[in-house]
């Protein structure tokens, strides 16, 4: 389980080369694209990742998601309340 942090629009990214689901797109995916920073915890573990959103998920800060944080083909799915 994990929630929204922020929306961040891919051309105002900071360090793309950094971020294990981004780093992988080309420059100009990046620039295209709307990423959201999710905090989530699993298990023990807690984190954070940021991975792109898909234009048919509309996501706002503090939804609530779920996440697949070892495969950055998305896996994210707003979680029903």
């Amino acid at each position: 389980m994990g929630w929204v942090h922020q929306i961040i629009d891919g051309r105002h990214l900071k360090n793309p080369q950094q971020l294990v689901c981004v780093s992988m797109l080309s420059p100009d995916r990046i620039a295209d694209n709307q990423f959201a920073e999710i905090w989530y915890v699993a298990g023990r573990a807690r984190g954070s990742i940021t991975i792109p959103v898909p234009e048919s998920l509309q996501l706002k800060v503090e939804d609530e998601v779920r996440i697949n944080t070892r495969a950055c083909t998305l896996s994210v799915s707003r979680m029903k309340k």
